[in-house]
């Protein structure tokens, strides 16, 4: 009775701490969020307020103007205001979502050794604010860099809830054991497309692609491929498809002002003083950790896990999207193909912040802690990781 007893008072005793962690993010993302230092909110919540008064749907992710619409109705307070409290709820979520991932997620991402959860609190805080390795060229903290963590776009951080749960929801249905079980989380993971896309469809389009290769190459290589993985990626594949398609024909379709064409590293090279060297190298910067990790434990088991690999399956598409493709008309230099790599590149840094964390004894209790000089590289690079997006993030519009 007494054990029973202590372990609801350690799981209440966590419940509280990672609620006050989430909030503690919220609360660090809500002034650089109502500061709007490239006036995307403002776009956003003007959008919401022709929607609400000529009840028409004005962008095809409506989903942040929706649910502000809903808040501000529901509770009296202004659209800004909803807007703002929405996007930091959001991210408060994002925070704990990061820390259940690498806390409780040790079998869905194929770890040899489950993080203990005190240190999952704190990595999934930082989690909550990595950048790219931009210190060295302060104030310019974003611009030219592939950002992860950003505070000025509500309709992003709106969707790395949605696009995390997805990425684990996924993983989940390639791992089912039975069709009961994956029916189940079939159902979830269509709903997960559904809002994520019209949250924002920047992870949906990586996602499909990706998944659509790490089911591929194998079934290519081994001339078998397991019913339920097929499943999966048609389910994924055919629900992003759509979705997506009535969006592409939303925002491109006859009489829109813009289109997609083939111009590689044009809006990277655009904020990077036209030098596309710079822009390559700065895109590197996004990547140091993710690529110390699949260098350093390459031999590891979670290293070959479908996590690992979706993770950084997405990123690639990402960044190859990105790099590849830019919108021409009044949308040529918004930068909109570049969000993929925000929010993919979040994932990796937590797939890879996990293998990390699991390989190395020193955060392990009853493990021999011995720090070691690959333990302290990978800290380094992952604390520059944490404060190069932290400082951005808080800095505001002092910095860029």
């Amino acid at each position: 009775m007494f054990t029973d007893v202590r372990d609801r008072q350690r799981a209440a005793l966590t419940v509280i701490l990672c609620v006050s962690v989430g909030a503690a993010a919220a609360a660090i993302y809500y002034p650089p969020i109502l500061a709007d230092q490239y006036g995307d909110l403002g776009v956003h919540v003007s959008a919401a307020a022709e929607m609400s008064a000529k009840r028409v749907i004005l962008v095809p992710h409506f989903f942040f103007h929706l649910l502000t619409i809903l808040l501000a109705s529901s509770t009296g307070t202004a659209l800004l205001s909803a807007g703002v409290a929405l996007a930091a709820a959001a991210q408060g979520l994002t925070c704990l979502l990061l820390i259940a991932i690498l806390g409780y997620g040790n079998q869905t991402l194929g770890l040899s050794r489950p993080v203990g959860r005190e240190t999952a609190l704190l990595a999934g805080f930082a989690l909550s604010f990595v950048g790219p390795l931009s210190l060295f060229s302060y104030p310019n903290l974003y611009l030219g860099y592939p950002g992860i963590s950003v505070a000025h776009s509500p309709t992003v951080i709106l969707l790395r809830p949605a696009a995390l749960a997805l990425f684990i929801v996924t993983l989940r249905l390639l791992a089912s054991r039975s069709w009961s079980q994956w029916t189940r989380l079939a159902a979830v993971a269509a709903t997960l497309v559904l809002v994520g896309g019209l949250t924002k469809p920047s992870y949906n389009v990586c996602l499909a692609p990706a998944l659509a290769l790490m089911v591929v190459l194998p079934f290519r290589r081994e001339g078998s491929l397991p019913k339920i993985s097929r499943a999966t990626c048609a389910l994924i594949v055919f629900s992003v498809t759509a979705i997506t398609l009535w969006q592409v024909a939303f925002t491109y379709g006859p009489g829109a002002d813009a289109g997609v064409t083939i111009a590689p590293l044009k809006v990277m090279a655009f904020w990077n003083h036209g030098s596309r060297g710079l822009t390559v190298i700065r895109i590197g910067l996004g990547l140091v950790f993710p690529i110390f990790v699949a260098v350093a434990y390459r031999k590891a088991a979670a290293c070959a896990s479908d996590a690992f690999r979706l993770s950084w399956l997405a990123a690639l598409v990402a960044i190859g999207s990105g790099c590849l493709l830019a919108e021409t008309g009044r949308r040529e230099m918004q930068g909109n193909l570049l969000w993929s790599m925000q929010v993919c590149l979040l994932i990796l840094m937590t797939t890879s912040l996990a293998v990390f964390l699991s390989e190395e004894d020193a955060f392990h209790r009853g493990e021999s802690a011995v720090v070691t000089k690959r333990t302290l590289v990978g800290a380094v690079l992952f604390l520059l990781h944490f404060m190069s997006g932290l400082i951005y993030v808080i800095s505001g519009p002092r910095v860029s």
